[in-house]
């Protein structure tokens, strides 16, 4: 017997691939909206300018609010991003170099002072 539905044959589908479609496409927005804003608040510091965000992105203030909600969000979103893209540079590496060279950069940097191995 044959389970898989489409879209066709169930009504409650219709129109669910579009949904998904609009989905992603926002979703891809954000990410382009987000990597935008990052490239601006590290060349101009914050607060970041909606309006050069907008023009940056060829959206309206309008489609940023909707889809993002506000800088602050936006703010979070943006050092979520860098917080997780640091984790997982940090631990590549660690299991690359071993985790003395991990220690070394991040004493480095004043963040590994206080840790030994």
């Amino acid at each position: 017997m044959n389970h898989s539905t489409s879209a066709a044959a169930d009504p409650h589908l219709q129109g669910a691939g579009e949904h998904c479609a609009t989905i992603l496409a926002d979703d891809e927005l954000r990410r382009r909206i987000r990597d935008t804003a990052i490239g601006q608040i590290g060349a101009q510091g914050v607060p970041l300018s909606w309006q050069a965000l907008a023009t940056t992105t060829g959206l309206s203030r309008d489609v940023l609010v909707r889809l993002i909600g506000s800088p602050d969000i936006l703010l979070r979103s943006c050092d979520d991003h860098l917080v997780e893209s640091l984790r997982v540079a940090g631990s590549q590496r660690m299991r690359r170099d071993g985790p003395a060279t991990l220690l070394a950069a991040l004493t480095a940097i004043g963040l590994g002072a206080p840790l030994s191995l």
